[in-house]
């Protein structure tokens, strides 16, 4: 598993790619998983009846479609840092901040 300081620059790297706060990105994946892109919730299941897991806890289905929507696999690869953060950084920047409750 990569160092907390890599992951918190790819985070920062893609805030700056997608134009959002990279303090308000690296917040979030504090408070979701600790930095840490393994990270799984075993306590919550989704209506697709995965669990929230990786860098900013996604559930299987809607990190599969937003990875899509900007070009990456449509495959679950929730475990990936670099790419949890670039679709998180892109919700972002489409306004969808209200899918986390972390804040």
């Amino acid at each position: 598993m990569p160092a907390p300081t890599d992951i918190q620059a790819i985070i920062i790297k893609w805030a700056n790619v997608y134009g959002v706060s990279a303090d308000t990105l690296l917040r979030v994946a504090k408070c979701e998983s600790t930095f840490n892109p393994g990270a799984v919730n075993g306590n919550y299941w989704a209506p697709d009846g995965s669990t929230p897991t990786g860098l900013f806890q996604f559930v299987r289905s809607t990190y599969i479609a937003n990875a899509a929507r900007i070009g990456l696999p449509a495959v679950d690869d929730r475990l990936n840092g670099e790419r949890s953060a670039q679709v998180a950084a892109y919700m972002f920047s489409i306004n969808q901040a209200s899918q986390w409750e972390c804040k």
